[in-house]
């Protein structure tokens, strides 16, 4: 999908690489986010992975649960409200972030209600989105999107899943965004 992805596990390198994504940031105010976590017998743990993708082709999982502090780089770009956080239900992320975490995170928009105004059809999740929308299909196997996303280190495949989750949410932005403005 032409990202670069890096795994965050420690706050210097949490602030390096928000950092980045502030600066390619300043071009296109939009970021895909995504969030995994573990569930349990269907008690959801806390948000262990959390993922950023900007225009530029940056992705980046940052893995919170293994973070022992979160720097003020990241919370201020979460908060941004003039940096839009793009994907579905990404406004329900945000709030499992606030709960878990108290990571506030502001200027959300859910690609589901860019859909409906563009009379998009299909379905309406992430993979019904890519797949009508951009000709993507993303597995979306349950095995992948159950697995352990608190293990000591995610699989190549965990690893791609969740990447292209936070990259394909920032592509139907892009598309959107051009058919808003063509019409």
């Amino acid at each position: 999908m032409g990202h670069s992805v890096h795994i965050i596990t420690t706050a210097a390198k949490c602030i390096d690489f928000i950092r980045q994504m502030r600066d390619h940031c300043r071009n296109f105010p939009v970021i895909g986010l995504d969030c995994e976590w573990v569930s349990f017998y269907g008690t959801r743990q806390k948000v262990a992975l959390l993922q950023l993708a900007s225009a530029s082709g940056m992705c980046l999982l940052i893995r919170l649960f293994q973070m022992d502090a979160f720097p003020r780089e990241l919370r201020d770009l979460l908060g941004d409200p003039r940096v839009f956080k793009v994907g579905v239900e990404v406004f329900y992320d945000g709030q499992k972030l606030l709960q878990d975490y108290g990571l506030d995170v502001k200027g959300t928009v859910d690609l589901r209600h860019l859909a409906k105004r563009l009379r998009v059809p299909g379905k309406f999740g992430l993979g019904g989105l890519a797949e009508t929308v951009l000709g993507v299909r993303l597995d979306k196997d349950w095995q992948i999107s159950a697995s352990d996303w608190q293990s000591t280190e995610l699989s190549h495949v965990q690893r791609e899943y969740a990447a292209k989750d936070a990259i394909v949410a920032l592509k139907l932005f892009q598309h959107f965004n051009r058919d808003i403005h063509m019409r």
